[in-house]
């Protein structure tokens, strides 16, 4: 009967989630940290943005640039004492 119960539920693919249209994907974006690790500067991430926008990835929900320059570390910037990481929306 379990197996009747199974077959049943996937033949029909169903499926059960709030439709409110609040977060239809889950948040997509592109993480500096994949592809620059610590080397990051202002061109790189211009290029990036740059590059999201060419290939239309903004549309398809890619609208995040989150940008991770060691922020986990224990040091802070000498002269504002701030954590170093930032997020970004591409978005606009």
């Amino acid at each position: 009967m379990n197996s009747l119960i199974l077959c049943l539920s996937l033949a029909f693919n169903l499926v059960f989630g709030l439709n409110d249209g609040l977060c239809p994907t889950p948040p997509m974006g592109f993480s500096s940290w994949n592809a620059f690790k610590q080397n990051i500067d202002q061109e790189k991430i211009i290029n990036t943005v740059d590059a999201i926008k060419k290939l239309k990835l903004d549309e398809y929900g890619y609208n995040y640039l989150i940008i991770d320059d060691l922020w986990s570390t224990a040091q802070r910037n000498p002269t504002t004492q701030n954590l170093q990481g930032v997020f970004l929306s591409i978005v606009g």
